[in-house]
């Protein structure tokens, strides 16, 4: 009787702290080991993998520095198409099992379940150690939180980013979901986001130098009083989900000499904060949090430089 009395008045404790932070934040703010972190899901072994999983630490091989900038050849823009429009697939089903008291964990197994039945690999898995197929942020957490068993709450904004190898290419994308009744101000920030991609990616074609992106992104956000987080950034992909050179999306930039070419694919994946651009990598080695603790927002498209323009490889 002792012992369950005591449960109850933890219980009761926690519940008065998660409202206490509600009324402070607008959420309830993350809190690192607070949830299990089950395993991945099953991958059927007949997916190929790509290199970085037998490779020690999870760590792709480095690339020549032939591939700096690189603009890729009809068959490799073929497979990165295929390779994106999978991983849009897999967001859209992630996104559509995001609702109120269903788990992280529950949305990445949504993701992932799409990218192995395509017969494809869930890039998350491994990657530098990473546990899982997908990063869901939810709120203050700007980049690569692990699913996990937290259920998602009335209110939460969560960004769902979703990663696949497929026949030798990848494909990489993100956006923000709406958990119920979201408040205006995490509306707003949302929207703000998607806004500051969406007009970067309008802005590429070739010729047009890469510190725009940053240039445009910053404009957008300090508009709204917003912030770009500095440390995490956009990047050449193909034959490796990480190549370079990064693409800042802070302005200024070295990026003013570089210009774009016909057959380059880039991510444009800004983070955009309520208040300070400062950002915290916790001790599990992947949660980034906000120093300030307030909310953060991530939408994201993988790009093709056409001969005219450019295309989105990923739209939702």
């Amino acid at each position: 009787l002792k012992q369950r009395l005591m449960l109850a008045m933890a219980g009761r404790r926690a519940i008065g702290m998660k409202r206490l932070a509600r009324r402070s934040f607008g959420f309830v703010p993350f809190r690192e080991g607070q949830y299990y972190v089950p395993p991945p899901h099953p991958i059927p072994s007949t997916v190929p993998r790509p290199d970085y999983v037998s490779r020690p630490g999870g760590r792709p091989a480095p690339l020549p520095e032939s591939t700096f900038a690189e603009a890729k050849q009809s068959e490799e823009i073929a497979r990165m198409r295929r390779a994106g429009q999978l991983a849009r697939n897999a967001l859209r089903a992630a996104m559509a099992a995001a609702k109120v008291g269903v788990t992280s964990d529950d949305v990445d197994r949504a993701a992932h379940e799409v990218i192995v039945g395509a017969g494809a690999y869930p890039v998350g898995v491994g990657f530098h150690g990473f546990p899982r197929a997908t990063c869901i942020s939810p709120n203050e957490v700007a980049c690569h939180g692990i699913p996990d068993e937290r259920p998602l709450a009335d209110g939460d904004i969560i960004n769902v980013d979703v990663t696949c190898f497929l026949d030798g290419a990848y494909g990489d994308t993100s956006a923000m979901v709406l958990v119920g009744n979201v408040d205006p101000e995490g509306q707003h920030l949302v929207d703000v986001c998607k806004q500051c991609r969406d007009e970067a990616v309008a802005l590429c074609q070739p010729g047009e130098r890469f510190s725009s992106i940053g240039r445009v992104i910053t404009e957008i956000a300090q508009s709204h009083g917003y912030s770009v987080c500095e440390t995490f950034n956009g990047h050449f992909i193909g034959r490796e989900l990480h190549m370079k050179p990064n693409v800042l999306h802070f302005f200024p930039n070295e990026m003013h000499e570089l210009r774009m070419t016909p057959g380059q694919t880039f991510t444009i994946e800004p983070i955009i904060n309520q208040g300070s651009k400062e950002v915290v990598v916790l001790g599990d080695g992947w949660s980034t949090v906000t120093k300030d603790g307030r909310r953060s927002a991530q939408w994201e498209h993988t790009v093709l430089i056409t001969e005219d323009g450019h295309e989105v490889l990923t739209p939702l």
